[in-house]
């Protein structure tokens, strides 16, 4: 293999955000983002948010969207890190935590957001659940 160059079965050449990462992890197609600027205006988006699972970060610069009754957590890049429905997403203040942090559970996966005001994360999901009958 020459310097520099990648083998035609190599993992990296001809990658592209649709297929599976080395960590065999599935991307989100490329036309997301484009689906994203189609769709209508979400009821609630905060950039800058550091996206965290345990003690790995998924992403410092990541965004939470509230849109069409799914809340989806994306990287800085536009890529899905997860969503989920809003009637099944758990979000809290953690009692012994910093007070930029928030804690929010989709699919069973628990991720630790720290935001400007987490106070208007709670505000907007608790919002964006219809009322129980």
């Amino acid at each position: 293999m020459l310097h520099g160059l990648r083998a035609p079965g190599h993992w990296c050449a001809g990658w592209h955000p649709g297929r599976l990462s080395p960590t065999g992890r599935r991307r989100t197609p490329a036309r997301f983002t484009q689906e994203v600027a189609a769709m209508a205006e979400p009821e609630f988006n905060m950039t800058g948010v550091r996206i965290e699972r345990w003690l790995r970060s998924l992403t410092r610069a990541g965004q939470v969207v509230i849109r069409d009754g799914r809340l989806a957590l994306l990287t800085s890049y536009g890529t899905e890190i997860d969503s989920a429905p809003i009637q099944t997403v758990q979000a809290h203040k953690p009692l012994f935590a910093a007070r930029d942090r928030a804690l929010a559970t989709l699919n069973g996966h628990r991720y630790s957001l720290t935001l400007d005001t987490p106070e208007l994360f709670l505000k907007a999901v608790r919002s964006a659940r219809p009322p129980h009958a």
